[in-house]
């Protein structure tokens, strides 16, 4: 029997940093300023070594993706396009 190590382990939200878990975290949504739940943006931290995204994104699969990329500066896709 040979052990897959995509299923043994679970890699969701890996900080890149240390290896411990991330979490979620709520941010402030830039356009209304507030952090309820029907318009809050997100971001993603290690509560073990303190890294985390700089900018919160308006989806959790955003803010996951940067940080399990490592990509810490990475701006939210929207205000990307806003730019162009």
């Amino acid at each position: 029997m040979e052990l897959d190590p995509e299923k043994a382990f679970d890699t969701t939200l890996m900080c890149p940093k240390c290896g411990d878990r991330g979490q979620f975290r709520k941010a402030v949504n830039p356009h209304t300023h507030r952090k309820t739940a029907a318009d809050c943006w997100w971001r993603v931290g290690c509560p073990r070594c303190g890294a985390r995204t700089v900018n919160s994104f308006p989806t959790r699969e955003q803010a996951q993706s940067a940080f399990e990329t490592n990509d810490l500066l990475r701006e939210p896709e929207k205000n990307r396009k806003a730019k162009e």
